[in-house]
């Protein structure tokens, strides 16, 4: 059986489906290591994106996969440079795609560097562009196009020991400004950013001292310009803030996780905040471990959330997620593989369903492929009998 399961995800045809345009089950990536953080609707289908390990190497490349409506692989790029490259985010303007992550700096006194990439729509690389300083390392965990057209990447910066939340502004390939928010032996890290209606821009990640781990949420004028910091220490327990999202009243939702991470007493949080940074409320709707990725507000009012959810000792299965606007479950559902599986990005697609994108181990030992999932509203991915 494992024999033949190498074989199957080294093929280039899709398999493992279920479904049609609505609904389908659909996985990438072929035998080694590969892992999707980000996913976006385009007109015709889906653009994912992460890393890959092919199998008998150890460097990481950057493999983006485009899919038709039905989750039908179109074509997959994988960009292999000398050195290791994530891609974490992902953006779509006109006909270019643009990724952001990191590259791994080997022969240079940084160990890593943010990087830009922007694709024509074959998936063919038009540049390239390194983000930063000469002396500090840095990752990027977002990208997004700012209402004027520019670019906004936020990440963390490694500096003289210290680790910092890093925000950039890009305009025509020239960084405009770029600054860091953290204090002296904080481990800072940036996961989200959302552009305000007033122009303002509110960021969301966590801050991680040796005794404690908090939420921090940042507002700051579009010239980087801070206008409120605030960390929550909700429960006197570890806390991580990974994504924020707009709420239909103009208030912020974040999801991210309250407890030791990868430990039994971890829990998925959602909390609300209001403009001005004051938290409204707190939820934990899953009752076993789990943690949450992602979170987007959905039409029809609520929320939808990627994130992970404890099957076993060592075995933890892709969440996907429906809260009502008070952050109460609506339903979950998981759709796991083997071992440590996680859902980083879901979305409300155009037809009103929802897809999610993470990564699972299909029965084989730490190898990870891409999963891409699409279920109806009520989160079914098989026809009700």
């Amino acid at each position: 059986m494992l024999a033949v399961l190498v074989l199957l995800l080294a093929c280039k045809k899709d398999k493992y489906e279920v479904g049609d345009t609505r609904k389908f089950l659909k996985f990438f990536g072929t035998a080694g290591m590969s892992q999707a953080y980000s996913l976006t609707e385009t007109s015709d289908g889906f653009l994912l994106c992460g890393y890959s390990i092919q199998d008998g190497r150890n460097d990481k490349d950057i493999l983006l996969v485009k899919t038709d409506k039905s989750g039908n692989r179109q074509w997959e790029r994988r960009i292999e440079t000398p050195e290791d490259e994530i891609a974490r985010s992902l953006q779509v303007r006109g006909d270019q795609i643009v990724l952001a992550g990191m590259q791994v700096q080997s022969n240079s006194v940084k160990s890593s560097q943010a990087i830009l990439l922007t694709l024509d729509w074959n998936g063919n690389v038009i540049k390239q562009s390194l983000i930063g300083d000469s002396l500090s390392s840095e990752e990027v965990f977002h990208v997004s196009y700012l209402s004027d057209g520019d670019l906004l990447v936020g990440g963390t910066r490694d500096s003289a020991n210290q680790r910092n939340m890093f925000l950039a502004r890009i305009h025509a390939d020239t960084t405009q400004w770029q600054m860091n928010i953290g204090n002296l032996s904080d481990n800072d890290e940036l996961n989200k950013i959302v552009e305000l209606s007033d122009g303002d821009l509110l960021w969301t990640g966590t801050v991680q001292r040796t005794n404690e781990r908090n939420i921090r949420c940042v507002r700051s004028s579009n010239t980087g310009v801070v206008k409120w910091a605030y960390e929550y220490d909700l429960n006197g327990q570890d806390e991580s803030g990974r994504y924020v999202e707009l709420t239909s009243d103009g208030n912020f939702m974040v999801v991210g996780s309250r407890g030791q991470e990868n430990s039994t007493n971890e829990r998925l949080l959602v909390m609300k905040i209001n403009g001005n940074g004051f938290k409204l409320w707190e939820s934990l709707p899953i009752e076993v471990q789990s943690g949450g990725y992602s979170i987007k507000r959905v039409s029809t009012g609520g929320f939808i959330v990627a994130g992970y959810s404890f099957v076993k000792f060592g075995d933890t299965d892709p969440l996907l997620l429906r809260l009502n606007e008070e952050g109460n479950t609506i339903w979950s559902k998981r759709f796991g593989g083997n071992r440590l599986d996680q859902g980083r990005m879901a979305i409300e697609c155009s037809d009103g369903h929802f897809a999610m994108t993470g990564f699972v181990d299909l029965y084989l030992d730490k190898n990870n492929v891409f999963q891409l999932v699409k279920v109806d509203q009520e989160g079914e991915l098989n026809e009700k009998k």
